[in-house]
């Protein structure tokens, strides 16, 4: 009886005893344990049963170790099978739904199943598929190896280019800092000539307006009236100097 902790010996459940099968027998469906697998190669009934070990057993994939030697709705052995219906069928299913049906005798077909050119072929398949898969996820590699190449070499590119831009916007910056600074200095040399000479024209004025005062306060007429006359034509000048 196979469960979902193990396997244990058919035979021995039958007496009421709890024994872990060591091996599997499809043809009887039952697990058996090392000592009851003698008297099961020994028997004349089933020593021609292929027994495999529980290991082995296990390894079959569930949906084929679910298929069963005896016929779920009348508990007899498969016997036959139907091609037109794809299904196994044991006597009493013959008589009920296959009748007119095309039946093979399964002992008949079932020799070659294992080296048939169905499994030659869904192997082949498998393998082919198997290349492909491997040719495509090689190819898919090789893509993203060329994807990451081209990325890193936009960066570097991008990278250079920058570097380029920023080399000549210092350059500018340093040519339009020095042309300011250039226009700064004749501006600033072009002022300072500029405040001197109208420091010293204010000097001049200062002056003037001194001698005016003492001509006006210590002077006689005469000194006054030709002094004014002589004055004037200074100050004239000195005004037009200071003109906006």
């Amino acid at each position: 009886m196979a469960t979902a902790s193990g396997t244990f010996c058919g035979v021995c459940e039958t007496q009421h005893v709890v024994r872990e099968a060591d091996y599997w027998c499809p043809e009887c469906e039952e697990g058996l344990c090392t000592l009851c697998e003698k008297h099961h190669q020994a028997s004349r009934a089933t020593r021609n049963h292929e027994v495999t070990s529980v290991n082995d057993y296990k390894r079959i994939p569930p949906t084929i170790a679910s298929i069963n030697q005896y016929c779920s709705d009348h508990e007899k052995k498969y016997q036959h099978y139907c091609s037109e219906h794809e299904k196994l069928c044991c006597p009493l299913c013959i008589t009920t739904n296959h009748k007119k049906c095309d039946l093979l005798a399964l002992d008949e077909i079932i020799k070659t199943s294992k080296t048939s050119a169905l499994f030659d072929m869904m192997e082949q398949s498998l393998k082919d598929m198997k290349s492909n898969i491997k040719k495509i996820v090689e190819d898919r590699k090789h893509n993203l190896e060329i994807i990451q190449q081209q990325r890193q070499k936009m960066k570097t590119d991008i990278t250079k280019i920058r570097n380029k831009i920023n080399k000549h916007l210092d350059k500018l910056e340093q040519q339009i800092q020095q042309d300011i600074q250039a226009v700064e200095q004749k501006v600033q040399s072009q002022l300072e000539r500029l405040l001197s000479k109208l420091s010293d024209h204010g000097k001049t004025i200062d002056k003037i307006q001194n001698d005016i005062s003492s001509t006006k306060s210590f002077a006689t007429d005469i000194q006054t009236f030709f002094g004014g006359k002589c004055l004037r034509p200074i100050s004239k000048r000195k005004r037009s100097l200071c003109s906006p």
